[in-house]
């Protein structure tokens, strides 16, 4: 893991085929891992909806 991503200890991240290649596609666009983009997202999310 680069310093650039989160550190997650680790849980099984299984993703449906479709939205699994999207996210994929996405990941490879950020200094992220498919799983650690998963990630950030859902944190971004759940700050978001803490800010409200």
């Amino acid at each position: 893991m680069n310093d650039n991503t989160l550190e997650v200890k680790t849980f099984p991240l299984k993703l449906q085929t479709g939205f699994s290649d999207t996210v994929s596609k996405a990941a490879k666009k950020t200094p992220y891992s498919k799983h650690d983009w998963v990630v950030q997202a859902i944190k971004e999310k759940l700050e978001r909806d803490q800010a409200v």
